[in-house]
């Protein structure tokens, strides 16, 4: 399995982003003969994984998801940002779809102090429900 941390800078222009995202893209590329998971503090905006709208962000990390193959794992509609000016859900997480298939139980933990603006995310992956061409010789 291949695990890609991200965070990217709210104050970067979009064409640095979508630059970003490229780069992020050929790490995934280059081990898509593995289960992938691409998770971290995205700064970016999208109905596709609860957020109420999408920003030119949003639309762009969209877009690039699917052109990775990879499939969203966010669900619900609980910030996973919270600040006094309010919240946000920019804390995303990927998967490639073998990858997916096994996973269980993503949320956001509200009531867990984390000492940052950012909650925590919590999920298991099932190795059973994976495909077993990514499991090696058992």
């Amino acid at each position: 399995m291949t695990i890609i941390g991200c965070y990217f800078s709210p104050n970067r222009r979009l064409v640095d982003f979508e630059g970003w995202l490229d780069e992020v893209g050929t790490v995934v590329a280059r081990n898509r003969s593995c289960p992938v998971l691409v998770l971290g503090d995205f700064n970016a905006k999208s109905t596709a994984w609860g957020s109420p709208g999408t920003c030119a962000r949003g639309e762009s990390l969209e877009k690039w998801a699917i052109t990775q193959g990879l499939v969203v794992l966010n669900r619900g509609s609980v910030n996973t940002c919270v600040r006094q000016q309010g919240g946000s859900i920019v804390d995303l997480t990927f998967a490639s779809p073998a990858l997916a298939r096994g996973v269980r139980n993503w949320r956001v933990l509200e009531r867990l102090e984390t000492l940052s603006d950012h909650r925590y995310i919590r999920f298991s992956v099932s190795a059973r429900s994976l495909d077993p061409q990514f499991l090696g010789p058992r």
